[in-house]
């Protein structure tokens, strides 16, 4: 299948996965079949799934798309809130009766009279180094990441959100990432952190994602021993995926701790 689909790429056509996550649109088919756009049904959303579960996976699915530079089209938007929902995790084209719902050929084509499509624009910086430095697994890159001795990582930045997505051995060494099961990656660090260590940690990634450049901190953390310890967090700017900033980190021990 996958030597048709570039055949019929090399021939000018644009090749969609339809409904992906049901039948044979799977992430086995995704890694294996370059395709072009990736379509999702709204009803995904849909089920007896607890509240934000279903969003989480969605906003997974989408941001995994935009490493791999495939386009994701949401099929079946009916209401603002999923407008809302959709443009907050970064999906660029969308389709459903909020805009409009079937009609005959000339209304159709009356309605898109004149009307002049615009792409959405890309917002990818450096993406082939970014995904070739951060997920390929060449042994230089392994040697070189986990030679670092401070604790160093590979953050997406969003929202004021920032997302752990790579970890040198250094960092699990020094904050114990993957915690107790239910704990997502970054849970266990930041419930670690008082209210004015995380704004300042915050705030230090929205400068960096803002001038894309460098800024500085430094903050608390507090171990689970009860032990509270000054860290200094370095945080360089190297890219951007759709619209998240990726930013390396690297963790600085300062002297002296406090009981």
């Amino acid at each position: 299948m996958g030597k048709t689909v570039v055949a019929l790429q090399a021939a000018g056509f644009t090749v969609m996965m339809d409904d992906f996550g049901s039948g044979y649109s799977s992430l086995n088919t995704l890694k294996d079949i370059p395709i072009d756009i990736l379509k999702i049904d709204m009803k995904f959303l849909s089920g007896r799934a607890a509240a934000g579960r279903k969003e989480c996976i969605m906003a997974s699915v989408v941001h995994m798309a935009g490493w791999l530079k495939i386009p994701v089209i949401m099929e079946g938007v009916e209401t603002e809130e999923q407008i809302d929902f959709l443009k907050s995790i970064g999906c660029g084209y969308v389709q459903g009766y909020y805009f409009a719902r079937p009609m005959p050929v000339r209304e159709y084509e009356a309605l898109v009279r004149g009307i002049r499509q615009v792409p959405v624009p890309t917002l990818s910086v450096n993406h082939e180094a970014l995904v070739q430095t951060i997920w390929a697994h060449p042994p230089q890159i392994d040697l070189l990441f986990n030679s670092i001795r401070q604790p160093a990582a590979i953050y997406e930045f969003e929202n004021s959100v920032f997302r752990a997505i790579r970890v040198n051995a250094a960092f699990n060494a020094a904050f114990g990432y993957g915690g107790d099961a239910g704990e997502d990656l970054d849970a266990r660090y930041r419930r670690r952190l008082s209210a004015t260590s995380l704004s300042a940690v915050t705030d230090a990634f929205r400068r960096t994602a803002a001038a894309q450049a460098e800024a500085a901190c430094e903050y608390e953390l507090n171990d689970e021993s009860g032990t509270v310890r000054r860290l200094r967090l370095d945080l360089r700017y190297w890219g951007a995926n759709e619209g998240c900033a990726v930013i390396f980190a690297l963790f600085t021990p300062l002297s002296g701790t406090e009981q």
